[in-house]
């Protein structure tokens, strides 16, 4: 069966909003990503998300998550990328606070922040539900072939 991803790059609508409240506020902008699929098409978006101090930033993206949970299951190629999706929003989405405001949060933080570290944590959450998802098939396989 032949799939087609689309990666919606359009940016977070309000997002300008966002980075000021962020400013004048604290917290975090945190980015969560959501799904939507339809027979052999399936799109993901980014969306940026404002989490003021001390609330959860695995609560924060619950939108994105309910959307996914949705709108993301219609699709052959979506059986495995709804888990990626919801693992990584679940998991507290990327922190890319340091991204869009010059505003820091670390007091004791004198370098910028280095490039690329909100793909390396996306990345991380891939492989750790690649080991999860790999540990959880041999747990089945064990169970059901004695």
């Amino acid at each position: 069966m032949l799939a087609y991803h689309y990666v919606d790059s359009s940016p977070t609508p309000g997002l300008d909003r966002l980075i000021e409240q962020q400013r004048q506020g604290g917290g975090r902008l945190i980015q969560y990503r959501r799904l939507w699929a339809a027979v052999a098409v399936m799109a993901s978006q980014d969306r940026i998300v404002w989490v003021a101090p001390g609330e959860s930033r695995c609560f924060a993206g619950w939108r994105q998550s309910l959307f996914t949970c949705v709108a993301g299951i219609w699709s052959f190629p979506s059986v495995i990328a709804v888990p990626v999706v919801l693992f990584s929003n679940f998991r507290g989405g990327i922190d890319v606070t340091e991204f869009y405001s010059s505003a820091t949060t670390d007091p004791f933080r004198v370098a910028p922040p280095e490039a690329g570290t909100a793909a390396r944590e996306e990345k991380s959450a891939q492989w750790t539900l690649l080991v999860f998802l790999l540990v959880a098939l041999g747990v089945l396989l064990a169970i059901f072939l004695k």
